[in-house]
């Protein structure tokens, strides 16, 4: 089982979306991510996109690595956590838009069951700034900030 950080948007403005509607979704337009297995295989989507935005192939691979019963933290920000939820799906291309966020709709998506949280949560050490990012090693520490939130 592994741990990741996820954030709905910048200062998380679209979590309420995703909350509702059960599921945790990355952009980056209308391309059948999900049934790419490698970083080339996602370049190859959109080349002059990914040779200027270098790292988003990269972001979309692990978000693509998801396994159901990881566990995935919503996050707002850097350090705060809104939410944990339990992945059900692995990552699935929906040809129907699933959210437009900023102009780059989301097609791409995982089935979350979410548990939000009464109170954020805030931690002393930020995550990284992607969309996504495996906190596998720091599952503990995150583990025990929820338990001594609730």
């Amino acid at each position: 089982m592994n741990y990741y950080k996820f954030s709905p948007g910048q200062g998380a403005q679209f979590w309420q979306q995703m909350r509702d509607k059960g599921i945790a979704s990355i952009g980056w337009g209308n391309y059948d991510y999900a049934s790419r297995e490698t970083i080339d295989e996602i370049r190859e989507l959109r080349p002059e996109y990914f040779a200027v935005h270098r790292m988003s192939p990269s972001i979309i691979n692990l978000f693509n690595q998801i396994n159901i019963g990881d566990v995935i933290y919503a996050f707002r920000g850097v350090n705060t956590i809104i939410a944990r939820g339990v992945v059900k799906s692995p990552s699935q291309y929906s040809e129907q838009l699933i959210l437009d966020l900023n102009g780059e709709g989301h097609h791409t998506y995982i089935k979350v069951d979410w548990v939000e949280f009464d109170n954020e949560i805030t931690l002393d050490r930020q995550v990284s700034r992607n969309t996504i990012s495996d906190v596998t090693v720091r599952q503990e520490e995150i583990e025990n900030m929820i338990s001594g939130n609730s």
